[in-house]
């Protein structure tokens, strides 16, 4: 603050004695005279044939910002500091949204990472849907993958799988199944089946 007050004290333009000025108190009367003295606590004014003197803390704010150094300096310097504060805040503020944007980029490719091997590199399939299935079919030796899809829900996935089997009647046909599977692989419930 004090950085700013040196600063701002060769701004400030204080009227001079013999200059026409204008005092404003905190009851909202204006009077208007020439300036006769002034010190850091009153103001006196010349008003026709007598003189006036008011008490600093008498007049209103936005007078005394015109005619006390002090005031102006404090009041303006204090502006500063707290619009660098807000700079400063904005500035780390920043900081932490890219840092958190970072880490959700490192988070998501971690996490895809680790889906993908949940996933046969072979053909594709889901290790844990295909052995959850196989225990469901007629014949399990006559499962046959054909495709799985996932999509990541951002809490669990959802994994359509397509693939062969004999029916209970020993004929091959296609089914296909749509479950829900946590990040470890493990089914958590099926959501659609065809037939």
């Amino acid at each position: 603050m004090s950085y700013w007050k040196d600063q701002l004290r060769g701004s400030f333009k204080q009227p001079g004695v013999g200059q026409n000025i204008e005092v404003i108190l905190t009851s909202g009367v204006v009077h208007r005279g020439i300036l006769k003295e002034l010190t850091d606590k009153s103001v006196t004014l010349q008003i026709e044939q007598g003189t006036l003197t008011f008490d600093r803390m008498n007049i209103r704010q936005d007078s005394r910002l015109k005619i006390f150094i002090e005031d102006y300096i404090t009041r303006y310097a204090s502006d500063y500091v707290k619009s660098e504060k807000e700079a400063y805040r904005a500035r780390i503020l920043e900081r932490q949204q890219k840092e958190q944007q970072e880490r959700e980029v490192v988070e998501k490719a971690q996490r895809k990472e680790k889906i993908e091997k949940l996933f046969s590199a072979w053909d594709g399939s889901l290790y844990s849907l295909v052995h959850y299935i196989k225990k469901s079919m007629n014949d399990p030796k006559s499962f046959d993958h054909i495709e799985t899809r996932y999509s990541d829900n951002g809490t669990d996935l959802t994994v359509y799988m397509k693939f062969r089997g004999k029916n209970a009647f020993g004929a091959l046909v296609i089914n296909s199944v749509m479950a829900k599977v946590d990040y470890e692989g493990n089914v958590i419930s099926i959501l659609a089946t065809d037939p």
